[in-house]
């Protein structure tokens, strides 16, 4: 690297009055070990005062530098952004006797329960943001062996997924599973109270109190239409 000195320094000159302390001359520098953190470096300038009018005096400099590169790094800065989900609200339907009323020992649905469940699969494909999943509960009361009230009771809830699905309901979101009578409502001691236990419960998963009120209010007027009281 080659460059011009232009600056103030002590005059050369040896007159007291000449000493305007104003020099020029070439630099020539050379840098060595680049790529190491150590960088050594060598200086020569050849300078001469420019006061003096014949430029006879000259001054020839030779310097040494040893210097440790150093870098600094601006620390990255994580941001998280926080996003929240509003959580699932769990929402149930229960469909007894009155509404779903599967004859003995079978898990065909009939009568009014067949279009009940046919309008409310309509909405439900009509209305895929209104719920995320729906989990179809069977159950039956006490009576008669066990296993085979756990096996009636998924075959009930199938067949309403069934029947959901039938009409566009997304069958990816709607699951069927059967309790038989382990989760009873109330205790058995009346023809009553096992009726009261054999139901269907629709579980429904939505995002929000919009959703949830428009469900209600759907099945509450399905009600009405297939079941007035």
């Amino acid at each position: 690297l080659v460059r011009t000195l232009f600056g103030t320094s002590l005059s050369f000159a040896q007159k007291k009055d000449e000493r305007t302390k104003i020099f020029i001359g070439p630099q020539a520098v050379f840098r060595m070990d680049r790529d190491s953190d150590y960088l050594k470096r060598i200086d020569l300038s050849l300078t001469t005062d420019l006061n003096v009018p014949d430029r006879r005096v000259y001054l020839l400099t030779a310097g040494f530098a040893l210097g440790r590169s150093f870098k600094f790094e601006k620390a990255s800065e994580t941001v998280t952004v926080l996003t929240s989900t509003p959580p699932d609200d769990r929402y149930e339907e229960i469909l007894a006797d009155k509404v779903i009323n599967f004859p003995s020992g079978s898990s065909e649905v009939q009568g009014a329960a067949l279009p009940f469940l046919r309008d409310l699969g309509d909405f439900l494909k009509a209305n895929p943001t209104f719920w995320n999943t729906i989990e179809i509960e069977g159950h039956t009361d006490a009576n008669g062996k066990l296993s085979y009230n756990m096996k009636l009771s998924k075959d009930r809830a199938a067949a309403v997924r069934q029947v959901l699905m039938s009409q566009g309901a997304d069958g990816n979101k709607v699951t069927a599973e059967g309790y038989g009578p382990t989760k009873p409502l109330v205790k058995e001691d009346t023809a009553e109270a096992r009726a009261t236990n054999r139901r269907v419960v629709m579980a429904f998963s939505v995002s929000g109190r919009e959703q949830r009120n428009s469900l209600s209010a759907k099945i509450k007027e399905l009600r009405t239409k297939y079941f007035p009281e």
